[in-house]
């Protein structure tokens, strides 16, 4: 009876569980509303009993096949932005009637559920306080730089996380045993958590992901039209230099993931996981990838069913504020304005001319002001009121709100657009430039640099988004095409999780492409043979001529014209020295040199060839010269 779901009751049973006092009793006519949940704890017979009462016809149980699974969270990363997108899901599941088994930095530490058990791993935030995450990842460095930064950083946070006495104890149980095992798409060790437990595995991620991790499920990548997140180019509206820089870090990613990241990850798992096979092969076999992201809000990409978006998780009313704050925002005639950096960004780590400007601008404005701030500020403004915390989603849902100053994380946008407030956009690192970027093209905020943030620009921005219908307008329009869902993200995560466990796994959703080599998926073996045929061909064409000159200039061509051609393009690139420090030149096959700067070099190649071979006239007479 522990956990078990409550679905389809009849009306006998109805009443039976409503006299018991160990449920509700939800009316016909809101059957179809929005999706109610009633979660009571109670002791009955001895037994403490999680009752969960979903009415939602849309989804249904995978019943006799899913119910009261073993399922296994894997969260690694230490922010509680994140932590909150898989608190919700993990929570879900448990009151499904799964056990479920949580590893996560953030605990909830509630013991209303009852099948859920957690396994606290907050050793990993030392390691951001100690690495300043603000310097690793600041936009204003090289894409190559803030990649690398982020996969030492999640390195050297697995390798703490793994060997805290916690997780060690979790891996060293050979008794214990999982259907589904659910990993954040951070680093690709935990996917060696597949091969330990012998149980499928589905990648979920609270954020945007590089273009490597949506190979492990076949999907497809395009330099131009999909480019990365964090080289933050317009995805499909690129000009030639752009289109340049997405290509070499297109191709210096797939390297440096494949011949770095995924090396020193296999070494995690040979220490912390036993003899297993390599990190790769785990990754290949991973059935799906949930992702909180929206393509109205993010850039539009085509998706193989194994990658299923799932935002907006979840659709909650938004709960009482604090009554001082509620008064707060009912006296501010004029209005308010919200400013939060989120929970990575920190205010006391922000150069104090930033600070200072910032102040100042706030100091200036006509409006109510809410800070986030996790230090004490001197000389406060009268019409600014500094916390260190703010039930952001509620606050942001009263009237009285005009703007939302934010870093453009993914959830506290989410958020704006969910509770349609304008916003004002100071992104610094990670997704948020890209976010922001999205968010100016749809027409509801405005984007600020804060590297040369002024009191002045500042001021005038968030007057001028405050003061503007259009951005009210617009930003309605969006929520409306986001929200307008037949079911809530949380229920497709549900869905999903429980048919992969039916199934066993859902390699069938994946491409075929997840175990293609380069040169097959991007034809170069063709390029090559057909470059070759040309070649041949013309070569032949030449000595049947007897025109030994030309063969020559022609077989100088072949050779060196594509190799000097590739450098030189290279060269003028601004990235080209981190492409060199990056990449060990040698160690790139040369297969793919030579298919790639003939691929580049093809049209010019046949163009010179017409140059040399095409007959001249010279002094009136005809002939070839």
């Amino acid at each position: 009876m522990k956990g078990r779901c409550v679905e389809d009751v009849g009306t006998e049973v109805m009443e039976m569980v409503v006299a018991l006092g160990i449920g509700s009793r939800l009316p016909k006519a809101r059957v179809h509303e929005k999706r109610v949940k009633y979660v009571k704890e109670v002791k009955y017979l001895g037994i403490r009993v999680s009752e969960c009462m979903n009415f939602r016809p849309q989804v249904e149980s995978l019943k006799g096949t899913a119910n009261c699974a073993n399922i296994l969270g894997v969260f690694m990363y230490p922010s509680i932005s994140h932590q909150m997108v898989y608190h919700n899901i993990m929570q879900e599941l448990s009151l499904r009637g799964h056990h479920v088994t949580v590893v996560t930095p953030d605990p909830v530490n509630n013991p209303a559920f009852t099948n859920l058990t957690e396994i606290d791993i907050h050793c990993a935030y030392d390691l951001l306080e100690e690495k300043n995450v603000q310097k690793l990842f600041f936009k204003d460095l090289t894409f190559y730089d803030i990649t690398r930064n982020f996969f030492q950083l999640l390195e050297i946070i697995a390798d703490r996380e793994l060997s805290s006495p916690s997780f060690k104890k979790l891996l060293g149980d050979h008794n214990r045993t999982f259907d589904l095992i659910l990993v954040e798409l951070m680093h690709p060790v935990m996917y060696a958590l597949s091969g330990k437990f012998k149980a499928p595995v589905i990648g979920l991620m609270s954020m945007n992901i590089f273009n490597t991790q949506y190979d492990a499920v076949g999907n497809v990548n395009h330099p131009v039209l999909y480019p990365d997140f964090v080289i933050n180019l317009p995805a499909g509206n690129m000009m030639l230099w752009e289109k340049v820089q997405s290509l070499a870090f297109f191709v210096w990613n797939r390297y440096y993931y494949q011949n770095v990241v995924l090396v020193k990850a296999d070494k995690l798992v040979k220490k912390y996981f036993g003899d297993l096979a390599y990190i790769s092969e785990y990754e290949n076999s991973v059935s799906m990838s949930l992702l909180n992201r929206h393509h109205q809000i993010q850039s539009l990409r085509p998706n193989v069913p194994a990658v299923v978006e799932i935002l907006p998780l979840e659709y909650h009313s938004p709960k009482p504020l604090p009554n001082d704050l509620q008064r707060i925002l009912d006296d501010a005639k004029t209005g308010v304005v919200y400013f939060s950096l989120g929970t990575n960004v920190r205010m006391s780590r922000l150069e104090p001319q930033i600070r200072e400007n910032i102040l100042q601008a706030l100091a200036e404005l006509p409006y109510q002001v809410l800070l986030k701030c996790d230090v004490d500020l001197p000389k406060l403004p009268t019409n600014v009121v500094i916390r260190n915390w703010f039930p952001q989603k509620d606050l942001l849902a009263h009237n009285n709100v005009k703007v939302f100053v934010t870093h453009g994380g993914l959830h506290s946008l989410e958020e704006a657009v969910s509770s349609q407030i304008p916003i004002v956009g100071i992104p610094f690192y990670a997704d948020q430039p890209e976010n922001v970027r999205k968010f100016v093209a749809l027409g509801i905020g405005e984007q600020i640099n804060p590297t040369s943030i002024t009191a002045t620009e500042l001021k005038e921005v968030i007057v001028k988004v405050a003061g503007s219908k259009m951005y009210k307008d617009n930003i309605r329009k969006v929520s409306g095409v986001v929200s307008d869902k037949p079911r809530s993200g949380l229920e497709d995560v549900i869905w999903w999780s429980e048919y992969v466990i039916k199934h066993g796994g859902a390699k069938h959703l994946k491409s075929s492409s997840v175990h293609m080599s380069w040169v097959t998926y991007f034809f170069l073996d063709v390029i090559a043979i057909t470059i070759a045929i040309v070649a041949v061909s013309m070569i032949c064409d030449l000595l049947k001529q007897r025109d030994y000159i030309q063969y020559a200039m022609l077989v100088s061509c072949l050779l060196l014209q594509p190799v000097m051609l590739l450098v030189a393009k290279l060269w003028i690139s601004n990235e080209l020295n981190g492409i060199l420090s990056a990449i060990n030149l040698s160690g790139i096959p040369c297969v793919a040199k030579i298919s790639l700067s003939a691929l580049i070099t093809e049209s010019e190649f046949l163009f010179a060839y017409s140059r040399i071979s095409q007959p001249t006239i010279s002094n009136g007479s005809e002939g070839i010269s």
